[in-house]
């Protein structure tokens, strides 16, 4: 490492450069936006060029812009100023700049507190397309009736792999890890429709309604909107959390409203089968409800009727910085 007013090393340029290039590129485990290097290592004692700072300037700014959605700027390097948090000042190096000490540490502490320790975050907006459609699955056939019935469905999530601009073919197996990594999800939604319009129906209409939207992410998952007593959401959990050809667990489990229906539960569990570039979604409505004295007569068990729909999208990294394509799906019958 150089002392504080002296020149850089070639083994100070490719400490940083390892790092942007484990963030960027396709790198392992929970590091790697899956996307092209431009910057690469230098050879020890050779001269660092303009260009080789300006490549490795691009690729630690592409990675914090698509962290941020703020423009990284151009602030000269020092002891006491654009060294630290936010991590969104980067001196640009030219044909006169002398590689100091100072300019090795702002780039270095870029690199390691800013884009790579923040590298599980991507900007709420700008950096993502929501809405995606994957895939999309419909029961028009009444059930529920006679006694306690669980219809699901698995819905199968393949990343077939892509090639980013300028860069080498990404596998559907780092496709997929890519994804999580630079801040995708697979977002699901469900509703009932139509029918003959019973107190059940309401009821599984208006519990379907009340959760949002469920958001699967790298290491987290969450709703946009709220939970009947006793739902739950396995918020601290995600992908990360599952292993090839492991068992499923459950992400989100959302309940009926208290009254004569509060047994029915609706369900969505995960996997990961043995293929390595799939993701599986196991869809579960269960009518517990085993039907409620009404009156004199014994008890009734109505079915649930009309159109229950389950809706899986995604969104995907995009835009000039990180680009990830969106995965296709399919589904078994509900």
């Amino acid at each position: 490492m150089a002392g504080r007013g002296t020149r850089a090393t070639a083994t100070d340029f490719n400490n940083i450069q390892t790092i942007a290039a484990s963030v960027l590129g396709v790198g392992s485990g929970t590091s790697g936006y899956g996307q092209a290097v431009s910057s690469s290592p230098v050879s020890a004692g050779a001269a660092i060029t303009v260009a080789q700072w300006t490549n490795l300037r691009n690729d630690l700014s592409k990675c914090r812009v698509h962290q941020t959605n703020t423009a990284i700027i151009n602030g000269l390097a020092s002891v006491s100023a654009n060294r630290g948090s936010p991590w969104q000042t980067l001196q640009t190096i030219t044909s006169s700049t002398t590689i100091s000490e100072d300019i090795r540490d702002q780039y270095n502490q870029f690199a390691s507190g800013g884009a790579n320790g923040n590298r599980d975050t991507i900007a709420a907006t700008g950096q993502s397309t929501p809405g995606v459609s994957i895939n999309t699955t419909t029961r028009t056939t009444n059930w529920g009736s006679g006694g306690d019935v669980s219809i699901s469905h698995t819905v199968t999530i393949t990343f077939a792999g892509y090639t980013p601009s300028g860069g080498a073919a990404i596998s559907g197996e780092n496709h997929m890890r890519c994804f999580f990594n630079a801040g995708g999800s697979i977002d699901f939604t469900a509703s009932r429709s139509a029918g003959s319009g019973t107190s059940k129906d309401a009821s599984w209409t208006n519990m379907l309604a009340l959760f949002g939207t469920f958001r699967f992410r790298a290491a987290s998952c969450a709703i946009t909107g709220s939970l009947n007593s006793p739902g739950s959401v396995n918020s601290a959990q995600g992908w990360r959390n599952l292993t090839a050809g492991g068992a499923a667990v459950t992400f989100l489990t959302q309940a009926s409203a208290a009254g004569v229906y509060a047994e029915n539960r609706f369900t969505i569990q995960a996997q990961r089968p043995a293929t390595t570039n799939q993701l599986q979604f196991i869809v579960t409505y269960r009518d517990a409800d085993v039907g409620d004295q009404t009156g004199l007569g014994p008890p009734v068990d109505e079915a649930v009727t009309g159109t229950l729909t389950t809706t899986c999208t995604c969104t995907r990294p995009s835009g000039a910085n990180v680009d990830v394509p969106a995965p296709t799906g399919s589904s078994t019958a509900l």
